[in-house]
């Protein structure tokens, strides 16, 4: 029922976001081209809805069941509701991270307020542990979590649906051992919901879920995870929502570590995922989603040989088959990819450069001419940093203290993902209009042969656009803003002149 309810509602949605322009930007971290439409969370979680309300209502024996887990469908809906409806203001109206964080909090707090938590777990021998008051903080940061990871792992077509499918899957069969009527039919109700909407956001993709689908389907996940675990608290039943759930967790958990130490903001967006890797590897987007999901299927099916056969061996010795099998058969590709990557990478790469690079640096050109700011001109000049598939750009000026600019005495620009890889060359070029230098500019970029004559030139062009901002932006004004100092070449001209004049036979 929610399969076909998908299908019917997701193209309304799509035009519904298509009315009222409701589209997902594409930009330098999406991978999409053009724009599309979002907001297929709503889709997916009325399709959701409508056929656990349905049962409800209509109290067969299944819906009898599902009626006596009172707490368990409150938090659902009313921790579902909120997510979802922050997930939508998201979408339309873009909102702060910090916000969302909050909001999260609060309704996973308000899920263990209603008594769907991880209370005890069973360590093999030592026995059942009461987790007392761990239980409400590892709630919580289970059921955050598990949002974030899924609206972290959404970057592909197709990809954040096909990974909570897997998912939804691996529940489905836990509770199915466990004779969980709810789990089971929440879970099909999920399923057949993201099925549906698979067929319109899979490669290439007519509407995206939005953060109001990755965020709405963490939650439902995470609080149907809790839920596989209440019956039975054994390890192994408590490993399978991590094996469920295992390639988004793993992929926010490096994410979490890369960031901390490149010394960014936890929050801040990057290129550094894993489908972002083999986007990187050479795989196209069909490929990548492809794979990702082989690796998803390996870890559901360790998950429910774990839950039928009660056996981690046997789920693990799965796993490791599945490993292999995986390994052996993307070696080959990778190979061949590599093979035929390297030259044809480099030669599409020179084309370009020779070929359009000069006219589209004109262009940043003229923008950081008229640039209002210093903060325009930098993200005008990482434009360019990444059109010239720069490592590394840092700007280095002498600022005076002056409360009146909102001048920084260091900028540093670094790529996450390059097309172009190889040993790295540095190239310092001074900020310097013949009298005076203000400070320098230091590219760090791969060597590539037959190219790097003109991406050079490029960079001492750009460092003449960032004077040319200087001299526009603050006319007059130069001496009170940088602690300028005379240029080596200045020095010695000076150093002549005054040598002349008390020399006395330089003929004067």
């Amino acid at each position: 029922m929610s399969l076909g309810i998908s299908v019917a509602l997701t193209p309304l949605v799509r035009s519904f976001a298509h009315r009222h322009g409701l589209y997902d930007q594409p930009g330098a971290r999406k991978v999409h081209s053009h724009v599309v439409p979002r907001l297929g969370g709503v889709a997916i979680a009325v399709a959701f809805a409508i056929p656990v309300m349905a049962l409800l209502v209509y109290l067969n024996r299944i819906g009898e069941r599902l009626a006596g887990q009172e707490g368990f469908l409150i938090a659902l809906v009313g921790g579902g509701i909120p997510i979802l409806l922050l997930g939508v203001w998201d979408d339309v109206r873009g909102c702060g991270h910090k916000v969302k964080f909050l909001v999260q909090i609060a309704v996973a707090v308000f899920t263990v307020f209603i008594g769907v938590d991880i209370d005890s777990i069973t360590v093999p021998g030592v026995g059942k542990v009461e987790l007392d008051l761990l239980s409400p903080v590892i709630t919580v940061l289970w059921i955050v979590g598990i949002i974030n990871a899924i609206n972290l792992i959404d970057g592909l077509d197709g990809l954040a649906s096909g990974v909570c499918f897997f998912a939804v899957l691996t529940l489905f069969f836990s509770g199915l051992v466990d004779d969980n009527v709810v789990v089971c039919v929440v879970s099909t109700a999920l399923a057949g919901a993201i099925v549906g909407f698979l067929f319109f956001n899979f490669n290439p993709a007519t509407i995206f879920m939005g953060d109001s689908g990755s965020m709405f389907l963490g939650y439902v996940l995470a609080t149907l995870s809790i839920a596989t675990t209440s019956k039975s608290a054994t390890l192994v039943a408590l490993t399978v929502p991590l094996l469920a759930l295992g390639l988004p967790i793993f992929d926010t958990f490096f994410a979490i570590i890369r960031r901390l130490y490149l010394r960014r903001p936890v929050f801040s967006a990057d290129r550094g995922h894993l489908h972002h890797r083999l986007l990187a590897l050479g795989f196209n987007q069909r490929q990548a989603v492809v794979s990702l999901y082989i690796v998803c299927s390996i870890l559901a099916a360790t998950g429910i040989v774990m839950r039928v056969t009660r056996n981690p061996v046997a789920g693990l010795g799965l796993f490791f088959v599945g490993v292999v099998v995986f390994v052996i058969m993307h070696t080959f590709h990778l190979r061949e990819l590599m093979a035929t990557r390297g030259s044809g990478k480099v030669q599409a790469f020179e084309t370009r450069i020779r070929e359009r690079a000069l006219v589209d640096l004109r262009e940043i050109g003229k923008a950081v001419r008229v640039a209002e700011s210093m903060s325009e001109t930098w993200a005008h000049l990482k434009n360019a940093a990444e059109l010239l598939q720069l490592t590394k750009m840092e700007i280095s000026l002498h600022i005076r203290p002056n409360e009146e600019e909102n001048l920084e005495h260091e900028l540093s620009y670094n790529a996450s993902v390059l097309e172009i890889e190889g040993r790295p060359v540095t190239l310092v070029v001074p900020l310097e209009d013949g009298e005076f230098l203000y400070g320098e500019i230091r590219f760090v970029f791969c060597v590539v042969k037959g190219v790097d004559v003109h991406r050079r030139a490029m960079m001492y062009l750009l460092a003449e656009y960032l004077m040319e901002f200087f001299s526009n932006a603050y006319a007059g004004r130069t001496k009170e803003i940088f602690l300028v100092q005379q240029h080596p070449a200045a020095l010695d001209a000076e150093r002549v002149a005054v040598a002349s004049e008390q020399d006395p036979l330089s003929g004067s």
